[in-house]
């Protein structure tokens, strides 16, 4: 199996199982509370952390929304999921430590939900920066840099798989932990064999990079 170069068909999989894009999953908010989702998607890349939940109150509070309300929403939506007061998850950040982590160019760290999320950091952020990941059947290092707009993968022959298992509404249990960066595309074939629960797709670098940016690239827009 060679990696697609068709996003087209990554996409249609996502949608046949029920998955929409997390820029799909914003345009659904009211332009308030679009506002208040960029602002927490900010506060990861201002602080290198989650949002404390005094920040995400006094935020709902300077647009004139109910903290709880506006919340409940990105939930419902699958765009933030928290827990005892603790943002665990924010596409395309996560909360707590994961396989995928995010270097800016300012030096400041971060932890991405997946290897697109990962991507999509950067991309959303307009930065360069490094990421450090590893092939989770091998576990072969797998580091992936952005310089001056430019791509570095290391090892060369580096892909990703998009995988997705059915039967999951939320995207952090039903593709962030099937989407992630293999060291070679032998390797990915050899994982999804033994995972035959994964529906997954192996893509090279190049619409790995396309698919983060249409995903995750607009995400801060006005």
């Amino acid at each position: 199996m060679q990696p697609t170069e068709s996003i087209d068909a990554v996409l249609d999989v996502a949608a046949r199982l029920g998955f929409r894009g997390v820029a799909q999953r914003q345009a659904d908010l009211s332009p308030a509370q679009k506002v208040f989702h960029q602002a927490i998607l900010r506060a990861f890349l201002d602080e290198g952390s989650t949002p404390s939940h005094r920040r995400l109150v006094e935020q709902a509070s300077q647009m004139s929304l109910d903290h709880d309300d506006v919340v409940a929403r990105l939930s419902e939506i699958d765009l933030l999921h928290v827990s005892e007061g603790v943002v665990r998850v924010a596409y395309p950040f996560s909360g707590v430590p994961t396989a995928h982590g995010v270097r800016l160019e300012n030096g400041r760290k971060l932890w991405a939900m997946c290897a697109l999320d990962a991507l999509g950091i950067l991309l959303m952020a307009k930065c360069d920066g490094t990421i450090i990941s590893a092939d989770p059947q091998s576990k072969e290092p797998i580091q992936v840099e952005r310089r001056r707009g430019e791509w570095l993968w290391q090892p060369d022959e580096a892909v990703v798989v998009v995988g997705l298992t059915n039967g999951c509404a939320r995207v952090d249990e039903g593709a962030c932990p099937n989407i992630n960066f293999h060291a070679n595309a032998q390797g990915a074939v050899e994982h999804l064999n033994v995972h035959p629960e994964i529906t997954g797709q192996l893509v090279s670098q190049a619409v790995a990079i396309e698919l983060a940016d249409r995903i995750f690239g607009s995400l801060l827009d006005p």
